[in-house]
């Protein structure tokens, strides 16, 4: 097998076996300004249940330091001369008010300076976890505030290091993206084996999690879903691995290493001839990995083609074939894209570090995104396009975080001692 490919799969396999030392609470992990927008938060005659959903609310619109929330409480809703009054302090007043048949909440948000209203909803409660109830209230509230779409509600998967009497071994979790406290986690796959390459399908009404097992004989392919279901997909002597679905979920790419050699293949189920079918994609010269399928029907890899043990990112269209280099210098791995602004995220080795770039098709310019002291692994976009979740490693150990894509700063998510690694983000 290529050294290179060699490195990259004990990386994949070993950083769940590595001994790190406790993790640090989640809080920002490099520290950055970042300019606030002042929010009063009006509790309309609450009771103590509305006072707990209004404190949760301040934690998911503060996750990322953009927005400061401060809760009061009033018998009623103020007029236009009160609303004005506070402009000076707050530039939006948010009013929470709870109705209890049926049991929903209400918000409205005024600009304070012109009292006009910009936005306003009734949630109504769905049986379920509350804290859900929360993120698609806080998704609601921040897209009125923000103009961009909410993301706490949204899911993001991970492995995490669990101690079995078998040994070290990972399960794979899921949580909404915003969730410090590990309120929403839910474990999906818990077993005694290691497990790595995680990959969401296209269906966000039907959401399928790719991963490889590994197992004595291979790493095999397999696939859960939400409720925990698994079935093997692809079990292949050798290696098989980071699955991406093409924009229709008609075909689908994945690395397989057979006969010693790294290769993508393009898989799809033939109705008439009732099997699955695998296409070979790369001409086997060298080792490929990473595919990510993009919307515009570029399969993005990485590949030591270029280099011996230095990879480089390019692209191959899946009819021709033909492959386009987007770098040529520098140790540069793990690309994923993001259709909602035309840009891949990629890692890139600088100072000893593996830090995220970002390469804009529209303008084919590469800008250094992250420049802490942390080293990232296997990077994720959101389903909005304004944020990554990454695997961040650094002298405090191994945690999930999430990264605004344009500013850079990072906000840890997982933590409390657990070593977490291998996000993927719904979306």
């Amino acid at each position: 097998m290529n050294k290179l490919f060699f490195l990259h799969l004990f990386f994949l396999f070993t950083v769940s076996a590595q001994q790190m030392p406790p993790v640090m609470s989640p809080i920002m992990i490099n520290a950055m300004q970042v300019q606030t927008v002042d929010v009063l938060c009006v509790l309309i005659a609450p009771d103590q249940q509305l006072r707990e959903v209004a404190a949760l609310i301040k934690q998911d619109l503060e996750f990322t330091k953009q927005l400061s929330l401060t809760i009061t409480e009033r018998p009623k809703v103020m007029n236009a001369q009160e609303l004005q009054k506070l402009a000076t302090r707050y530039t939006f007043i948010l009013f929470l008010t709870k109705q209890n048949e049926p049991d929903a909440i209400e918000w409205r948000l005024y600009d304070a300076d012109q009292a006009a209203m910009i936005g306003g909803k009734r949630a109504l409660y769905q049986p379920g976890l509350l804290q859900d109830w929360i993120d698609h209230i806080a998704d609601q509230i921040w897209h009125a505030l923000m103009g961009t779409p909410g993301f706490f509600s949204t899911k993001i998967a991970y492995c995490k290091q669990v101690e079995k009497k078998s040994g070290r071994c990972t399960m794979i979790c899921t949580r909404n993206a915003a969730d410090c406290k590990g309120v929403t986690e839910k474990v999906l796959v818990d077993n005694a084996k290691i497990h790595i390459a995680l990959r969401w399908n296209r269906n966000a009404q039907h959401p399928l999690l790719l991963y490889s097992e590994c197992t004595p004989r291979n790493v095999r392919m397999c696939v859960v879903t939400a409720q925990g279901q698994k079935r093997i997909v692809s079990n292949f002597d050798g290696i098989n691995m980071q699955a991406s679905y093409a924009p229709d979920e008609q075909y689908v790419v994945v690395c397989l290493v057979r006969n010693g050699n790294s290769d993508l293949y393009k898989f799809h189920f033939d109705e008439q001839q009732h099997k699955g079918i695998y296409e070979q994609l790369t001409p086997g010269d060298g080792s490929y990995f990473d595919p990510w399928w993009a919307d515009n029907n570029r399969i993005y890899f990485s590949s030591d083609v270029l280099h011996d043990h230095e990879p480089s990112i390019g692209y191959l269209e899946p009819d021709t074939k033909k492959v386009t280099w987007i770098t040529t210098q520098g140790f540069c791995t793990t690309p994923v894209y993001c259709g909602k602004n035309k840009k891949l995220a990629y890692l890139k080795k600088i100072d000893g570090l593996m830090q995220i770039m970002l390469f804009d098709e529209r303008t084919n310019k590469h800008t250094q995104l992250t420049k802490d002291n942390s080293s990232k692994s296997t990077c994720s976009w959101s389903g909005c396009g304004n944020y990554l979740v990454v695997a961040v490693e650094d002298q405090t150990g191994r945690r999930i975080a999430l990264c605004n894509a344009k500013s850079g700063q990072l906000y840890a998510v997982t933590g409390d001692n657990q070593i977490c690694y291998h996000p993927a983000w719904q979306g």
